[in-house]
Parts: structure tokens; sequence; C-alpha cells
């Protein structure tokens, strides 16, 4: 096993001699059997080794023990131990809509990349091996994933920057690493959960993948692999064509003109690279959402298509937009609302509420421009007002005198010069305070109701979206009781 890891780390290129690594290890055989290699391997290296241990807050006594095992190995070995402790649930509790596996995820790489900041390493090290790979290909296989997300786990990944990911015994398998730890003697900490059949990664691994081998396919992981090495160099050539193209920020639009007529294969590596724009957007980019939005952009269908991490890809002429959410489409989409001041205010049949609260001054707005869904403003609030405040369609005619502009200007031309398409228009909520048009979502106040200063009384209006199990079909927003 220390001659083929070394030869990965050699073959990949993975490290350099005397570089300093930063090793992954939760106790369990993987790890241990990666940390010890390394530990076997640093000499020859000339490698400088520190271990990092994430606490989930999970498990409780178990996942105590685990940390323990961790801290007393090091204190064996003298290695410098990292360990740090969150509450994963706490995680999910501010991250709805988030499972348990991407918040764990997006907690051990939020902290190895601090454990890479915090030591000055060059890298951190990952005990992935073979078995893992099948696993998360056949995963990603049965998920409708491209080529980039076939490609499986990279030998060195930087999912975000500055975060050097290295994965040595990527061409080890399980058993090849529990036969390292027998040989050795040494011992490891088992995590029940890896024996949970709730969790799809285990049923992949302890029902599906030994159903494969037993009903005739006992080179199914080796053909996982295969798999793998053979769309990674497939990817790396979609990425080498896509370094010859011009292809726009996905906070650009990106033009369709033609693009229907070229190869579909062209057509699905052109929206990836516009929609990744150099992510790991593997799970969320699928080929489920790529035919969706060629449909969308050949004109054979009208719905935005929802991408998690990005937003709302929509049409607009012959060009594609991403939006951070869709504003109702068709004419008088947004029904008038007379809005609760101070308060919240439901829009009837729609997953939209108003929230206005008294406040001081004003914050600058980062929104993604007119029309364009969350939206807030801030208002000047005066003593003694009491006009009442309508969200409601535009209506023909109706001008705004927006702050930083001289006299007023019509919502059509507003409209127009913001090129929102007409089909759009009578989506977009206008707020009228009395006769006047005060704001139009996600563009400026008027200049009569804006706020005069950081100490001025204010009101902070925000357009936001509620679940839609929230809204009941008769058009009447649930009490709440």
């Amino acid at each position: 096993m220390l001659r083929r890891i070394d030869q990965t780390i050699r073959d990949r290129a993975l490290l350099h001699r005397g570089q300093h690594v930063v090793v992954g290890c939760s106790g369990g055989a993987d790890s241990i059997a990666l940390l010890h290699a390394l530990w076997f391997l640093r000499d020859r290296w000339q490698l400088r080794l520190t271990v990092a241990h994430l606490h989930h807050g999970l498990r409780g006594a178990d996942a105590d023990a685990d940390a323990n095992f961790v801290r007393d190995l090091c204190a064996r070995r003298g290695l410098p131990l990292l360990l740090e402790r969150i509450a994963l649930p706490d995680v999910l509790a501010v991250s709805p809509g988030q499972s348990m596996e991407m918040a764990a995820r997006a907690a051990r790489h939020a902290f190895f990349l601090r454990a890479l900041r915090e030591t000055g390493a060059d890298a951190v090290a990952l005990a992935h091996h073979r078995d893992d790979q099948a696993e998360t290909v056949l995963m990603r296989l049965l998920g409708g994933a491209g080529l980039d997300g076939l490609a499986g786990m990279a030998y060195r990944a930087e999912p975000q920057p500055g975060l050097i990911i290295i994965r040595p015994m990527l061409d080890m398998s399980r058993a090849e690493a529990r036969a390292f730890l027998h040989r050795h003697h040494l011992t490891w900490r088992d995590d029940a959960s890896n024996t949970d059949l709730a969790i799809l990664r285990n049923r992949v691994r302890h029902r599906l993948l030994p159903m494969l081998a037993a009903e005739g396919f006992p080179g199914a992981v080796a053909a996982l692999v295969r798999l793998a090495d053979i769309a990674r160099e497939e990817h790396a050539g979609a990425l080498a064509w896509r370094m010859q193209q011009k292809i726009p920020r996905r906070d650009q639009p990106l033009p369709w003109r033609g693009w229907s007529k070229r190869p579909v294969a062209e057509q699905r590596r052109r929206l990836r690279a516009w929609l990744q724009g150099g992510e790991s957007l593997v799970r969320a980019v699928d080929f489920r959402r790529i035919e969706a939005i060629r449909r969308l952009a050949a004109g054979l269908d009208r719905a935005p298509v929802r991408i998690a991490g990005v937003g709302w890809v929509d049409r607009e002429r012959d060009r594609l937009i991403v939006r951070n959410t869709i504003a109702p489409k068709g004419p008088g989409a947004w029904p008038e609302v007379s809005l609760a001041v101070p308060g919240m205010t439901r829009v009837p049949g729609r997953p939209w509420q108003i929230r206005i609260e008294a406040t001081t001054g004003f914050r600058k707005i980062r929104g993604a421009g007119l029309g364009v869904l969350p939206a807030e403003a801030y208002l000047a609030r005066r003593a003694g007002e009491g006009a009442a405040w309508i969200l409601r369609a535009r209506r023909p005619g109706e001008r705004i005198a927006p702050t930083g502009l001289a006299g007023s200007v019509a919502l059509k031309e507003l409209f127009i010069n913001h090129k929102i398409p007409v089909a759009e228009r009578d989506g977009v909520p206008v707020l009228v305070i009395g006769p006047d048009v005060a704001w139009v979502a996600g563009y400026r106040v008027a200049r009569h109701h804006a706020v005069p200063g950081p100490d001025a009384p204010s009101w902070h209006i925000r357009i936001e979206q509620i679940p839609m199990a929230e809204v009941v079909s008769n058009g009447k927003p649930h009490s709440g009781r």
C-alpha cells in the first residue's frame, strides 16, 4: 500500500518534497490508514504533517470518543492537532432546505480552509479510495449527472479558492486499506452511521453494489472507476474547448442566437460553462436541468429553470439570463394589495409577503435590478402622514420621479430601458402612496419619498417569498393560527 500511495503521489504530482500537509482524520479506518501511510512516508517526502479533526456536534458520546481517540493518537505520534467542534443542527436551522450531508460537507470545507490558513500548509489530504469513487460515480450516474459529475472525485481539486484537496488513496481499495491496518496492528474507530441504510450512500455500498456483483457484474467497482477516468479526460477536453470560447460570466446574459442549430453537445457545454463559472455545481447543474434550459432557449418551454445555488434561468428575447428570483408573469399578474404600515401583509394567492418596519436612516440596497424579487427599499417616515400604501401592477401613463434623476420618467420607458420583457411588466410590483408612485420594486424610490439623511426616521419595506405551502388555493392567506 505504501508503494501504491507513493506512486500515486508521484504520478499525479500531488505533492512536492518538503511540503506541509493537513491530514483530515475522523478516527475511522480509512483516515487512520492515510494518516499512518503519510507518517511512514514523511521522511521520503520530507513532509510536515498536521492532523485536523472536526467534531460535528452529532452522535453524542461516540463523537466525543472519536475526538479523544484522534487526540491520543496525535500525542503518541508527536503530531500537531487542530480540533474544532461545531453544532451542525444549528447550521441546518439557519440554512433551510440544505441536507445534512450538504451542510456537513460545507462545514468540513470551511474547517479545512481555516486549517490551511492557520498552519500555512500546502494541501489537505483526504482518505477517499476506489470504492468511495465507485459509489460516488454510481450515485451521480443514476442521478442524471453529465461528464463533470461522472468524473467523480479528483486526485487533486480546489473546490473553493485557497482550499487544495489531494486524495493519495484514490488508487487503493477499501480492502487494501483494512489489510494495511491489520498488518501494522493499527486500531480505529467505527462509526455506526456508516451502516445506517437510511443514508443513500450506505444503501449503494451495502446493497446496490453487492447486488450487482451477485447478479453477474463482479467488476462493477472497477468499471465505475474506469468510467470516472474516461469522463475526467473528456471533461478536461470540454474545459479546453471552453477556453477557446467567449463565454460571459454568469451574472451577464448568455447570447443564444443561432445556438439551437449547433450540435447538442456544444449547447450543453456552453450552458454548463456559463452556469458553473468555475464553481463546482455538479449536482445542481445536472442533465435534467440543462435539457430544460435548452428547451427554454429554443422557445419550446416558457417556464424559468431553478438552479440551486445559482437562481432562476430565464429567457429574454434571444439570450438567457440568471435572476435571483422570478416575478409572476402575465397581464395583471400582481394583484392590488393594501399594505399594513407597519406590519406584514400576505399577497393573496401568491407566495409573497410584504414586511414594513419602522427604522432610522437607510442602507445601500444590493439588488439584482428592476423587477427582480425579493426586493427592498427605504422610504421617509413623516409624522402625521396617513395616505394608504397600495402595492399593485403598473397602470397606463404612470410616471415616477426617481432619486438621482431630474424630472420624471414613464414606467413604460423605465421598463424598456431596463429591458424588461413585455410579458413580465405587469408582474413587477409598484408601490403607490396617496397619488404618487413611490417605488418600483428593485428600482429607486421617488424623490419625495426618499429618506433625507442617515438619522432621519424611515420605513423599511421588503417583498419576500414565503413557502407555497402557506398559500391556500382559494387565494386567501393563512391566518397563521
